[in-house]
């Protein structure tokens, strides 16, 4: 294979590897959310000599373009009329490092505590990784477990922790993503794919495909073939929208995986949704269509009199209420509107309003008891940012805090050939307005 930039095994020598790579059959990367980075590569090995000789045995680590990996898994391959062949499957070596880090510990011991965010920072420093981190509420212990039952590794506490939260956790190219995927499709830059681009268009579809179904008929999926030069500046949490594809188009699909054969020129393959709607995500899965293609967070939509969604069905779980319309449907009615707006006055969410005791009539005076000014405090109802904050139990500005040291990701070029920073300027933003800052 040619071009195949800077390929290193470890501990072996210089003659092995020159022999490593002159074997060499093919080689792919490939990116994924479903956990870390990884590469495959298939050897020339008559007779099996070098499998023999433990040049692939497990845990060697080894080295493509810069980034570390280590040797996850081998397997040998001999067929009638084929050559002798080893595949070998090698992952991130600080997740691979990570996963194999067990033993009963405790982070935010002591009685002060720790968010998951805050966890999760400190793994990503422990092991060398950059970060994309969304800040969490509710600090607390968080126990690395180990008993007859249980024998759980770093990256099964921050799998774990990302499960509660409803986030995802993945490393991508030495990056450890720990955020909700809401959150990754606002924060992270993206591409705009046109089906009717000419080729010479940065992002020209070489292949592509769409799929819905009726089991989930809110989301979709595709999967798509871009030209070489861009395609592996893409990485999964990025995003895709696509034009000239009837109802599916401007809608922003999230990009899962990335994957592509390196020693040739071929197309890299793309693949993406749209969002998962869940509770703590989607504020009305009935609206298909909603804004960022799907999903309306839970938490942006201002709630009134006869609105429905998985928002109304929150608020009014938390407040202790139900509320059906004629159709069957929870919804945003007087009751629900009553119990609110006593949340509000219990919560201190409701305004003050000042009534100077000469404006008031003489039967109202008497409730004045020789005060000049009567302070009442009023609740209108409506369950909007002040009421989500409360409910939530996280302020606006600590949802947006942010730690990354990943504050520039690859820049896309986009078909009007300028190179797009949305995304990547709005992180380096504010990885450097809030980089000096504490957690509260």
């Amino acid at each position: 294979m040619e071009d195949l930039g800077d390929f290193r095994i470890g501990e072996i020598g210089a003659t092995k590897q020159i022999e490593i790579t002159d074997a060499l059959m093919a080689l792919s990367v490939d990116l994924t959310m479903d956990m870390t980075t990884q590469m495959k590569f298939r050897v020339y090995d008559k007779d099996f000599q070098m499998f023999k000789h433990n040049y692939f045995q497990i845990r060697r680590p080894l080295s493509y373009n810069g980034f570390n990996y280590e040797v996850a898994a081998v397997t040998l391959n001999r067929a009638g009329g084929q050559h002798d062949s080893v595949d070998v499957t090698a992952r991130s070596m600080p997740i691979q490092r990570m996963r194999r880090q067990k033993g009963y510990k405790t982070w935010g011991a002591g009685g002060s505590g720790i968010t998951a965010a805050q966890c999760a920072k400190e793994v990503a420093d422990e092991f060398g990784l950059d970060m994309f981190i969304q800040s969490s509420p509710a600090k607390t212990a968080i126990t690395r477990q180990q008993g007859e039952d249980v024998d759980e590794s770093t990256w099964d506490v921050l799998r774990r922790l990302a499960g509660d939260l409803e986030y995802v956790v993945f490393e991508s190219y030495g990056v450890l993503y720990f955020s909700s995927e809401d959150y990754l499709i606002e924060r992270q830059p993206g591409i705009v794919v046109d089906l009717d681009a000419e080729e010479h268009d940065p992002w020209f579809p070489y292949s592509v495909s769409f799929r819905q179904s009726d089991d989930d008929w809110k989301g979709s999926e595709f999967s798509l073939q871009v030209g070489r030069e861009n395609g592996i500046k893409l990485r999964p949490g990025m995003t895709a929208e696509f034009r000239n594809i009837g109802l599916l188009s401007d809608r922003k699909h999230l990009i899962t995986n990335v994957t592509w054969d390196e020693g040739n020129n071929q197309p890299v393959g793309v693949k993406g949704r749209t969002l998962k709607e869940t509770e703590d995500t989607a504020a009305n899965t009935d609206v298909g269509l909603g804004i960022r293609g799907a999903v309306i967070p839970l938490g942006s939509r201002t709630l009134r009199l006869g609105m429905v969604g998985n928002d109304v069905e929150r608020v009014q779980r938390s407040i202790g209420v139900t509320e059906i319309n004629a159709e069957g449907v929870r919804f945003y009615g007087p009751r629900t509107i009553a119990a609110v707006q006593e949340w509000q006055r219990e919560n201190g969410l409701a305004k003050e309003v000042q009534t100077s005791v000469s404006d008031m009539s003489a039967a109202d005076r008497k409730f004045a008891k020789g005060q000049s000014v009567l302070i009442t405090y009023v609740s209108d109802g409506i369950f909007d940012k002040d009421d989500w904050e409360k409910l939530l139990g996280v302020v606006a500005s600590e949802r947006e805090y942010l730690y990354t040291s990943a504050a520039t990701p690859p820049f896309l070029t986009q078909p009007d050939g300028q190179i797009d920073t949305t995304g990547a300027e709005a992180i380096t933003i504010e990885y450097l307005a809030h980089k000096e800052r504490h957690w509260r």
